[in-house]
């Protein structure tokens, strides 16, 4: 069993309640059905949507994100979610260990910045903008733990570069998406 992580990190605070950031974004509307520590989220595929809050950044679990923001152009998803998050920072990230797929997305005031995605066999499918500078000086393997410094900081990184392990004990809120009604 591998990491499967689709995960949206938001260089700023969303305010408002969790179910409010689903009708916002598009996906309509949602209900509360618990919390957990994100490290539950990190091994299996789960449909629902899961929120937090990690010193003032908003993290979002969703893996829908994969087929939703890899694509040459912006999807609905994409546009809505940086039109709620406009003026900030943010990262996606998408990795499937077992999938052999990795990606990222880096977007500054609702503009990709850098977008590339990685397919095991495949090789490259999608990449977009400038090199960043962690990408010239790390295997792309590698560049998965080091781009999140953009937006989280050293701070959590620990002792083996793994920038996740900080994360695990973020409790995340979890949001069942409503069945829209014909």
């Amino acid at each position: 069993m591998g990491w499967r992580l689709s995960i949206l990190i938001v260089d700023k605070k969303y305010e408002k309640p969790f179910t409010q950031l689903t009708k916002e974004i598009g996906l309509g509307e949602s209900e509360v059905v618990g919390k957990e520590k994100m490290e539950y989220y990190l091994y299996a595929f789960h449909p629902e949507i899961r929120v937090g809050i990690y010193q003032d950044k908003t993290i979002i679990l969703y893996n829908k994100f994969i087929d939703l923001f890899f694509k040459e152009k912006p999807s609905q998803l994409e546009k809505r979610i940086c039109k709620v998050f406009n003026d900030c920072q943010m990262l996606l990230q998408v990795y499937h260990e077992n999938g052999c797929v990795r990606g990222f997305s880096l977007i500054n005031n609702g503009q990709r910045v850098r977008t590339k995605f990685v397919e095991d066999y495949q090789g490259t499918l999608l990449d977009v903008g400038l090199k960043l500078q962690e990408e010239k000086k790390k295997k792309f393997l590698d560049i998965w733990f080091w781009i999140p410094r953009k937006i989280l900081g050293k701070l959590i990184v620990n002792a083996n570069m793994n920038v996740y392990s900080g994360l695990q004990n973020t409790e995340v809120t979890i949001l069942k998406l409503k069945e829209k009604q014909k």
